[in-house]
């Protein structure tokens, strides 16, 4: 018998608990008889990642070589000419690989499982897609350098207990625009409040980000910002702006209206 994404193990049921490929029944012999498959989730390893089969066409990233310094999670698989989606990282995948410095989550990963990034000290910034509806328990605690989370939803993923405690005192947890309010207020996420902010893009490697407490813009990045203002909706609260260094040009129009800016840092780039 065949499952997707399976492997035979053999049969239990009348013959015991133990499963065996082959069942030999005598002949004559008509006493009631009932026989169960038993299958297994096929697994594999690709390059630095091992993975196994969640479903018939899903599989799920279970572990990752230990020495690894920069992965990226593929958005699908192929083993035994038989191609899979990734859809999730598992329980403890990455867990205390100590040198990951980057990693890339696609856009088909939709959880990350418990104890997930566990203890990565080296990771100091992860982007995590739209996708992902779940973050585990303790999914990134121990993360000692992790300065920097970029959420992509809008909408709070569901957040597990302790999943950034430990991380650097500096983390900030940055959301799309006009969202940080939700996701102060969305259960597990109302631990981290301090330290989400607002952010978006203003320009092709520069993005800006916004703290509705101290009423602070931060522009980040490489490069020059775009003409225009994405934060035009705070541009009203704006009392203080920082463009850090590695921005090379200030769009036109990118303050105006900001009747309450009172301060401004203009970097040497």
């Amino acid at each position: 018998p065949t499952k997707p994404g399976c492997t035979f193990i053999g049969w239990t049921g009348s013959n015991g608990t133990t499963p065996q490929t082959n069942i030999t029944i005598e002949k004559g012999n008509t006493q009631d008889r009932t026989y169960n498959a038993n299958y297994e989730f096929i697994k594999f390893t690709q390059g630095a990642l091992s993975y196994e089969c969640a479903s018939g066409t899903e599989v799920k990233v279970t572990a990752c070589n230990s020495g690894a310094t920069s992965v990226t999670i593929p958005t699908t698989v192929t083993d035994n000419d038989v191609t899979y989606s990734v859809t999730a990282i598992a329980t403890g995948a990455f867990a205390n690989c100590s040198g990951l410095k980057n990693i890339n989550i696609p856009a088909s990963v939709t959880s990350i499982g418990n104890h997930a990034f566990l203890g990565c000290t080296d990771l100091t910034s992860i982007t995590v897609p739209s996708s992902v509806n779940s973050i585990g328990d303790y999914a990134f605690e121990m993360c000692s350098g992790l300065t920097e989370v970029f959420m992509e939803s809008t909408t709070p993923p569901t957040l597990g207990n302790r999943a950034f405690d430990g991380c650097d005192e500096e983390l900030v947890i940055y959301v799309p625009a006009g969202t940080s309010e939700t996701y102060k207020d969305a259960d597990g996420w109302e631990d981290y409040a301090y330290k989400i902010e607002d952010y978006g893009s203003c320009g092709d490697n520069v993005n800006w980000t916004y703290n509705t407490d101290t009423n602070t813009l931060t522009i980040f990045g490489t490069g020059a910002m775009a003409n225009g203002q994405p934060w035009y909706c705070y541009s009203g609260e704006i009392t203080k702006v920082v463009i850090r260094n590695g921005v090379t040009t200030i769009g036109d129009g990118a303050f105006a209206l900001c009747n309450n800016l009172t301060s401004i840092d203009i970097p040497t780039s």
